[in-house]
């Protein structure tokens, strides 16, 4: 990937930018065309193969930002320990509590991970929060700790449980088994920004067609 990165890394830091051009569907992968134009309006076509795609979201069109890492909010749901939180206390004003999470949240996630991602679907955060107990969120161990201690400024008591290693699903052409089935993640994934879009996968190959 770094014959890709560090060239279109460079024209971004010159006023460039980037086109995601298309991208297609192939076994447990994408192949993405990308297009990189320097301030003065030459061009380099990539093409992007990503290995092991657990999360995407891609947004055909023009873009100014790069980023590779394998240190991302995006990883969190796929690399780090996952369990749920529960809590034992109505909050004294749920609009104000609930509030006070979105914005840890956001802070914590920089904006790239959903608010209503990990929280308890069955119940509306207000609705929940004004009841004595229940579970808040499942999710990334390190993100359920951050809203704990949203709780502990409230003197809300909470608890977290159900800790585990992060699974993915793996579909039956590759698990050999009708249906597919959960597995554990072993493999070391990376997150790849292009603008707002972004892919988090295993195996990244960057080249000129």
């Amino acid at each position: 990937m770094d014959t890709f990165l560090r060239p279109a890394g460079e024209v971004l830091d010159q006023h460039g930018g980037m086109s995601i051009e298309s991208v297609t569907r192939r076994d447990d992968g994408l192949d993405l065309r990308v297009r990189v134009v320097d301030a003065g309006a030459q061009s380099r076509a990539w093409s992007l193969s990503l290995g092991s795609v657990r999360e995407h979201r891609i947004e055909l069109g023009w873009c100014e930002e790069l980023g590779f890492s394998d240190d991302h909010p995006l990883l969190w749901p796929h690399m780090d320990e996952q369990a749920s939180l529960y809590f034992s206390k109505a909050a004294p004003d749920p609009t104000a509590a609930a509030g006070r999470l979105w914005s840890r949240h956001q802070r914590e996630t920089d904006g790239w991970v959903p608010f209503r991602r990990f929280l308890n679907p069955e119940v509306p955060l207000g609705t929940l929060l004004a009841r004595g107990a229940g579970l808040l969120a499942t999710g990334p161990v390190r993100l359920l700790s951050a809203y704990g201690e949203e709780l502990d400024a409230l003197g809300i008591p909470w608890s977290v449980a159900g800790r585990r290693p992060p699974t993915f699903w793996r579909p039956a052409s590759e698990a050999f088994m009708a249906g597919g089935a959960w597995c554990i993640e072993d493999q070391k994934l990376k997150v790849l920004t292009l603008g707002q879009s972004y892919l988090v996968a295993a195996r990244f190959t960057a080249t000129e067609p």
